[in-house]
Formats: C-alpha cells, structure tokens, sequence
C-alpha cells in the first residue's frame, strides 16, 4: 500500500506551477495576467529587434560578412 500512495501522488509540472504563480500574482485574472505576459513579450522583442538593427546582435550572416564571405 505504500509504493501504491507513493505513486498516486501527483507530480507537478514546473510549467504549471509558473501559470499558477503568474495568475495568482494577478488575484486569478487571467486576462490581466495574459495582458501583461504580452505586454512584458512585445518589450523583449523591441529590445531584441533594436539590437539587431544597432549590430548588437550577431548573427550568422553578419559573421560572414565580417570574413569577407558575402551570402
């Protein structure tokens, strides 16, 4: 009877637990917590677009380009 308890507990999923986290630090509201997951996600890819276009971000092609390689 023990393995059996032992194996009917639940493992949780770190994904869930994280979704847990996000909408309880918004009081349960999803649509406030989705609001300001999206909101965080355009902020990440501005600042990851400005990178790129100031040459802070190195890519394969830009590389290249350095070694004198045109694609």
């Amino acid at each position: 009877m023990g393995s059996e308890a032992a194996g009917s507990i639940e493992e949780r999923d770190p994904m869930q637990e994280r979704i847990d986290d996000v909408l309880a630090a918004h009081g349960g509201d999803a649509r406030s917590a989705i609001e300001t997951l999206l909101l965080y996600g355009d902020g990440v890819v501005d600042s990851l677009s400005f990178g790129y276009l100031r040459g802070r971000i190195v890519t394969r092609a830009r590389l290249s380009r350095r070694e004198g390689k045109v694609p």
